[in-house]
């Protein structure tokens, strides 16, 4: 059983919103291949080989649409970070 603080779990899930909506270049509400490529091979950070970022976006868009959601973004981050869906979490306050 996890402890999450409201807090704790409220900032984290507003981290990932706001990765989400950085990387939505075209602020259209999902990311397709472009945003993610212009995403992870742009700024000052180490840049992504193009076979990692075709690798990772096709693993995140799971009904292969060719764009991911927020919900299939969302849960391609929890499967990469190994949070298992059914652990019971608890929110401390709540």
């Amino acid at each position: 059983v996890s402890r999450i603080g409201s807090a704790e779990l409220e900032a984290t899930f507003e981290a990932v919103l706001q990765a989400f909506f950085c990387m939505d270049k075209n602020c259209d509400g999902k990311l397709n291949k472009s945003d993610m490529i212009m995403s992870l091979t742009d700024g000052p950070c180490e840049k992504s080989p193009a076979h990692v970022t075709d690798s990772r976006f096709k693993e995140m868009d799971k009904d292969k649409d060719g764009t991911v959601s927020f919900r299939e973004f969302l849960f391609a981050l929890t499967n990469w970070l190994g949070i298992d869906s059914d652990e019971e979490i608890t929110i401390i306050g709540a």
